[in-house]
């Protein structure tokens, strides 16, 4: 019986030290997911693991696609966050030709020849919807393009590897509207 005691006692003080190394080698890398990489992130709360990530798909469309001069024209763009974080502090800039004027826009959108437009907060699987109206010049094509990003996610982007939008090209779009006479 003695025997069986002491070897409990060696599995109890087994255990124990592989729990304090394992503890010590969380604290060393301070967030528990083995990778010293993510301590440079920024913290996001609600990030899966470690560096936080969110995939921002940015489209844009007018309608109508074919406008008089003169005439308005609406351009709808949609953002959406396929995650698999949430997107915090998104914005939209939008680069506008000098053949259109802008009559209305969101608030929160700042400026006239191009508009940087604060979003806001997007959950992962979200999307959100801007509309901002036009009216057309002279005669023409009008291309008008548009990028979203996440000033968190970028800060995070620059501190470590992995983190940030993992696929920038589908952030980013344009569309062209054609102004008849």
């Amino acid at each position: 019986m003695a025997g069986g005691i002491r070897l409990r006692w060696v599995a109890v003080a087994v255990c124990a030290l592989a729990l304090a190394a394992a503890s010590s080698a969380w604290a060393a890398d301070g967030d528990g997911f083995d990778d010293a990489t993510a301590d440079n992130c920024v913290p996001l709360k609600g990030s899966r693991e470690g560096c936080p990530m969110a995939d921002l798909v940015a489209k844009v469309w007018p309608r109508p696609a074919s406008v008089r001069s003169g005439h308005n024209s609406s351009l709808i763009t949609s953002i959406r966050n396929d995650g698999p974080d949430a997107a915090p502090r998104v914005e939209l800039l939008v680069g506008l030709p000098g053949n259109v004027t802008v009559k209305s826009k969101p608030k929160g959108c700042k400026g006239a020849s191009s508009l940087r437009c604060k979003v806001g907060g997007i959950p992962a699987g979200a999307r959100r919807q801007l509309k901002i109206v036009l009216e057309a010049g002279s005669p023409g094509t009008a291309t008008t393009g548009v990028s979203a990003f996440s000033a968190v996610l970028n800060e995070s982007a620059l501190a470590a590897d992995g983190a940030a939008d993992p696929n920038k090209k589908n952030s980013q779009g344009s569309v062209t509207l054609q102004i008849r006479s």
